[in-house]
């Protein structure tokens, strides 16, 4: 038996080339249109059954994408308005035990952003304005 080594040959990739109306096709079948009625299924239909040409597939990733980028905004935003209203509620109880000293640390701990929003709330004399905002956020 002849154990001599053969280079195993491959095929060439031959390059893709997308018109216009693939990709037309394409977005109409995520969005369960025309092309899906064609086909008897509806959105899902075609992504499962591997009908969704490299257009669809890169808006998809990019629509992952963008999905997991405003998720971590909306975490951001979340941690950032707990930290605001844990430094004002350390702020509020300085100032029921009437404690200048501890108000001015708890306010060295605000956020630039909310100290502007504190201070607007102050300016409405929160403590003698019955009509002023209950607080600043």
């Amino acid at each position: 038996m002849n154990m001599a080594r053969r280079r195993i040959s491959r095929p060439k990739r031959k390059a893709v080339t997308v018109s216009a109306a693939t990709i037309m096709r394409d977005r109409a079948d995520l969005r369960g249109g025309a092309a899906s009625a064609r086909h008897g299924h509806g959105c899902l239909g075609g992504i499962l059954g591997g009908e969704v040409g490299t257009a669809s597939r890169v808006d998809i990733a990019r629509a992952s994408s963008l999905g997991n980028l405003a998720t971590r905004d909306d975490l951001t935003a979340i941690s950032l308005r707990n930290f605001d209203a844990s430094t004002f509620n350390a702020w509020f109880i300085a100032f029921t035990l009437n404690s200048p000293q501890k108000e001015a640390i708890a306010v060295r701990r605000f956020r630039p952003v909310f100290l502007v929003a504190f201070d607007a709330w102050m300016a409405t004399d929160p403590l003698h304005n019955p009509h002023a905002p209950p607080g600043p956020t």
